[in-house]
C-alpha cells in the first residue's frame, strides 16, 4: 500500500503532466468499462438526483426556516456531494486496478463500504472549503477546487485517514494545477454545447431553463449527465494515476501493488 508516501514531502518526477495522455486514458477506461460505470452511476447519482428534484420541488421563495428551505440551500448539496464522492472513489478502483497487472479484486471496494464515512466527511469538507473560498474570492476557492480534487480518491486508493488525504491531494497536484483545470475545461465546456444544443433543437421555442424542466428536457438531461459524470469520474482517476506516475513515479505495472 503506498499510505506511506503522505510521509515528508512528494519529489516531483522526471516526466511532467501530459494531458493528452489523461485524455487517452479516460477514453480507454470509458471504452473499457463505460457499460459497467454507467450502471452503477444509476443507484449512485441518477436516482437519487430524480429524488431530490421531487424532494426540492415547489414555490421558488420559501420561509428561511423552514426545512425545504435549508434542504435547498445545504442539505441536497451536500447528500450529492458525498453520494458523487463515493462514485468517483468507486470508479477510480476500478479503472485503477485495470491500468495495473492485478485483476479487479473486492477487497478495496469493500474497503469504501466500511470508509464511507470518512469519505463523506471529505465530501463534506471539501464542498464546504471551496464555497467558503468561493464567497471571500473566486480565485482562493478555484485554488482549493484543485488542490483538494484527487484527496478522496487518495483516502480511497491509499487507506489514509481525512487530514493525510487533503495534504496528500496537495503535494500531488502541485506543479500541475493548472493542467488539472484545463482537463476540467475540456469535459465541462463541451458538455455544456451538448446540453445547450439539445435543448434548443427539442424546445426551440423555449429557454433553457424552462426548456429543461419539461418531461423530454429532464429526459434529455438526465442522459447527458450520466454520460458526462461518467466521463468526469473516469478522467479524474485519470488524472490521479497520471499524477502517481509523475510524482511517485509509479510504472504502469507496478500501480496493482497498491492494492497488495
Amino acid at each position: 500500500m503506498v499510505s506511506k508516501a503522505v510521509e515528508g514531502p512528494v519529489e516531483t518526477g522526471s516526466r511532467d503532466f501530459d494531458v493528452g495522455r489523461v485524455v487517452h486514458a479516460t477514453i480507454q477506461a470509458v471504452r473499457t468499462h463505460g457499460f459497467l460505470l454507467a450502471l452503477i452511476a444509476i443507484p449512485f447519482l441518477m436516482a437519487p438526483e430524480i429524488a431530490g428534484r421531487f424532494l426540492t420541488s415547489g414555490p421558488d421563495r420559501l420561509h428561511p426556516f423552514s426545512w425545504l428551505y435549508w434542504s435547498r440551500l445545504l442539505g441536497w448539496p451536500l447528500l450529492r456531494a458525498i453520494l458523487t464522492t463515493l462514485y468517483n472513489s468507486w470508479v477510480a478502483l476500478v479503472v485503477m486496478r485495470s491500468a495495473g497487472s492485478g485483476s479487479l479484486g473486492m477487497g478495496r471496494f469493500r474497503e469504501i463500504a466500511v470508509r464511507c464515512l470518512l469519505l463523506a466527511a471529505v465530501a463534506v469538507i471539501y464542498e464546504l472549503g471551496v464555497v467558503a473560498g468561493a464567497i471571500l474570492l473566486v480565485v482562493p476557492g478555484l485554488i482549493l477546487a484543485l488542490a483538494w480534487s484527487v484527496a478522496a480518491i487518495a483516502m480511497a486508493a491509499e487507506g489514509v485517514g481525512i487530514r493525510e488525504a487533503f495534504v496528500r491531494s496537495a503535494a500531488l497536484t502541485r506543479g500541475c494545477r493548472w493542467k488539472i483545470l484545463s482537463m476540467a475545461l475540456l469535459w465541462g465546456i463541451p458538455t455544456t454545447i451538448v446540453e445547450f444544443l439539445a435543448l434548443k433543437m427539442l424546445r426551440p421555442g423555449l429557454s433553457m431553463t424552462a426548456a429543461a424542466r419539461t418531461t423530454v428536457g429532464e429526459l434529455v438531461m438526465g442522459s447527458i449527465w450520466l454520460v458526462s459524470s461518467v466521463i468526469f469520474a473516469a478522467g479524474l482517476a485519470s488524472i490521479y494515476l497520471e499524477l502517481l506516475k509523475i510524482k511517485d513515479g509509479a510504472a504502469r505495472a507496478e500501480v496493482a501493488e497498491i492494492f497488495a
